[in-house]
């Protein structure tokens, strides 16, 4: 007895959205409007609505909650910098919770304001703070993918194969340097250790409004079923 043939069909398939027409435009330049069954673009743009208002109510929000966090980072790593804390907890009185951690990501420092900064600058010892000791200039780059593109704006094969072939000779075979350069001014990577352990709060602070790192916030269980083992 021949055996029956297996279904290779999945077993819930994705429900596929009913077209029920399509409206013409009225008027030249008009986009045509299709008709569907079901309430899906009314979800969307509900949810859309409501998340650019929770987003524009985080933005409010972050520069609220950040200096009480920042507040006890700096208090504590000043005081124990052996024992560095990198988040902490903020609790509100409905027990809800949100960790906000100092991160070790910084955007490029003015040198001259980091320059005349540091010129003022004293250690926990007393000595005068040597900037080059947490601050360096390096050079970051850009690649200009334009370069494999025809002049009319069409991806060339040609170009992309010479490119990835000459990397270092693409200048002088085309006469389009791709990489572009800028020099910038970055914390050095043990800066986020070594600041705890040479400066104290007051001066910790100071660096921080012209080195600013990245905060990062998000969202913890709430305290109170946490506790209970809900």
């Amino acid at each position: 007895m021949p055996k029956p043939k297996k279904n290779n069909e999945p077993k819930h398939q994705l429900t596929p959205l009913k077209v029920k027409g399509v409206q013409k435009p009225v008027k030249k330049g008009d986009i045509p409007t299709v008709l569907v069954e079901g309430d899906y673009p009314s979800q969307y743009n509900e949810a859309k609505a409501v998340f650019d208002q929770a987003e524009g109510l985080m933005k409010e929000l972050r520069p609220v909650m950040e200096p009480d966090a920042l507040a006890e980072l700096f208090r504590h790593n000043s005081e124990r910098p052996w024992d560095m804390l990198k988040s902490v907890k903020l609790q509100d009185e409905k027990g809800e919770v949100t960790r906000i951690t100092l991160v070790s990501k910084y955007s490029p420092v003015n040198a001259q304001i980091a320059q005349v900064l540091f010129d003022t600058l004293k250690t926990k010892a007393g000595a005068p703070a040597n900037i080059n000791e947490y601050l360096a200039r390096t050079m970051v780059g850009k690649f200009d993918s334009k370069i494999f593109l025809d002049p009319d704006g069409k991806f060339n094969q040609k170009r992309y194969d010479v490119v990835m072939k000459y990397m270092g000779l693409i200048a002088a075979e085309l006469g389009f340097d791709p990489l572009s350069t800028e020099e910038v001014v970055l914390p050095l990577p043990d800066y986020d250790s070594r600041r705890w352990v040479d400066f104290d709060l007051a001066t910790n602070k100071q660096l921080s409004e012209v080195i600013k790192g990245q905060v990062n916030f998000v969202p913890c269980p709430n305290a109170t079923e946490e506790q209970s083992g809900k």
